[in-house]
């Protein structure tokens, strides 16, 4: 039979960012400014899974496709392997190269950026730490495209026949290959079209208040420049391509956020907030009335998939499993569902494998919550799993609450799992500096049998204060240690 769980099971008042509305078009505070065309594609692109290795302390993955994608554009463009195995390798350069100019001026910030080489390129992400202001996004969007410039620059400077001799005609080749990427496509990435490095310029410009007007004005250049290469690089179709899936692109974001002010003027937002509002104080029927309305008027998919989330939520709260999953299913597309929010309908419907394959896979993506950790952890629980919810409360302390860190080290005590809580209160008292989380470490050193690391962990609550002599003496944990002298020292016995 499973044990009971530490803590109540997930609660809608601890996932409420999930229900923002934010207009589809505009990135969320971890969108970074994308790579150039060819490292960008128009949907933005994603981070998938771990990093693979990092530069200058920045982390790095590259996805499978990155490299098939670039050796076969090469290879259909060059038609020699060689070259096609040089494009690859210059492009696998350039790329990190401009997306490192990005990370680096992201860190200088204060972010924390991440870089992952995918399909047609890269892209650079990274939470706002605060204080990045419009001025601010555009460097750090201008800092790809120059960065590539340099780079090019220098190449093509030291490639002069004053410093090499004559180039062969491979040679001549790689040069011009280095060029394209870096300067050519450079120059072009720097158009005012989303989601190009230009486009993040013009936004961060004009601001969150002239959107549309982004949109716009990059869907306008980004039909002029497509027709303008298909009227004179007629052999050449990739920046047709580009653009014009730009174009489509821009229009639509526009489109959606045009739909996103009727829904503000409408007051569908607001009845959005309204449920939350209604949630929170407990009122289900009003809640799940104002959620009802949502769905049926929203004119955007933000609006609309926060009234369903909402509806999962009431459902969950009133414990009715199969009308949270209906409702999760109508949000779209499907991954739009955040992996909370998911992970507490599969718990709510009993399927409790289900809920925490849904926690585990986001912590492969490193997505890291508290309400996210305390389900997970309580999952585990009451799976009989304690060894490794104690496991996972110690990964995360920094992120739990204080009380509930606390709950897991005394579960693993009572569990018999001592030597991980020992570790996860040693660890809740190096973050705390509080006398209880050394104590409950000597409790497990001493039921460990352990009494030179118990005393240890007592010294350490003493010099913290606020240590209960009188409890600690009359805990039965500790009495293997009562003849001990130390310990008569250290309780003053």
């Amino acid at each position: 039979m499973a044990r009971p769980s530490l803590w109540c099971k997930a609660h809608p008042r601890e996932t409420w960012q999930h229900l923002t509305v934010v207009p589809p078009s505009l990135p969320p505070p971890s969108q970074g400014s994308s790579a150039p065309p060819e490292s960008s594609p128009p949907d933005g692109g994603t981070r998938e899974g771990p990093p693979h290795f990092s530069v200058f302390g920045v982390p790095v993955r590259v996805t499978l496709g990155f490299w098939v994608i670039t050796l076969l554009f090469g290879i259909s463009f060059r038609n020699k392997l060689a070259l096609g195995f040089a494009w690859t390798l210059i492009v696998f350069v350039s790329v990190l190269l401009h997306e490192l100019g990005h990370a680096v001026v992201a860190r200088r910030y204060g972010a924390r950026p991440a870089i992952t080489l995918h399909g047609f390129g890269g892209l650079t992400t990274y939470a706002d730490p605060g204080g990045l202001t419009r001025p601010r996004r555009a460097w750090i969007s201008l800092a790809g495209p120059f960065a590539g410039f340099l780079f090019g620059g220098l190449v093509l400077f030291f490639t002069r026949s004053a410093f090499v001799g004559k180039l062969t005609d491979g040679q001549q080749m790689i040069r011009s290959m280095v060029a394209f990427v870096n300067i050519g496509w450079g120059i072009i990435n720097l158009l005012p079209v989303l989601p190009f490095d230009g486009g993040h310029v013009l936004e961060a410009a004009l601001g969150p208040k002239r959107a549309i007007t982004t949109r716009v004005v990059g869907a306008i250049v980004a039909v002029g420049v497509a027709a303008a290469a298909v009227a004179l690089l007629k052999q050449a179709f990739i920046i047709p391509l580009f653009f014009g899936l730009a174009a489509w692109t821009n229009y639509q974001q526009a489109r959606q956020l045009w739909a996103a002010g009727i829904d503000q003027r409408d007051g569908v937002e607001a009845l959005l907030r309204d449920a939350r509002t209604a949630l929170e104080a407990g009122d289900l029927d009003q809640a799940y009335a104002l959620a009802q309305e949502v769905v049926q008027r929203a004119q955007t998919l933000p609006v609309r998939n926060g009234g369903f989330t909402a509806l999962a939520w009431v459902a969950i709260t009133r414990g009715n499993g199969a009308l949270a999953r209906a409702a999760v299913r109508e949000v779209t597309p499907q991954w739009a569902v955040d992996p909370y929010t998911l992970a507490a309908v599969e718990d709510c419907a009993g399927d409790e494998d289900g809920a925490r394959r849904v926690l585990e896979e986001a912590r492969r993506h490193g997505l890291r919550a508290v309400e996210m950790t305390k389900l997970h952890v309580d999952l585990l629980a009451r799976q009989g799993r304690i060894a490794d919810a104690v496991a996972l409360a110690f990964e995360d302390a920094d992120l739990l609450p204080v009380a509930d860190a606390r709950a897991v080290v005394r579960a693993g005590i009572e569990a018999d799992v001592l030597r991980p809580a020992a570790e996860l209160a040693a660890r809740l008292f190096e973050l705390h500096r509080q006398a209880e989380d050394a104590v409950e470490e000597a409790r497990a050193h001493a039921l460990l049998g352990d009494g030179t690391a118990a005393l240890t962990a007592l010294a350490q609550a003493v010099a913290a204060g606020g240590l209960d002599k009188a409890r600690l003496l009359a805990d039965p944990a500790f009495s293997p240690l009562s003849s001990d002298p130390r310990f008569s020292t250290l309780v003053g016995s």
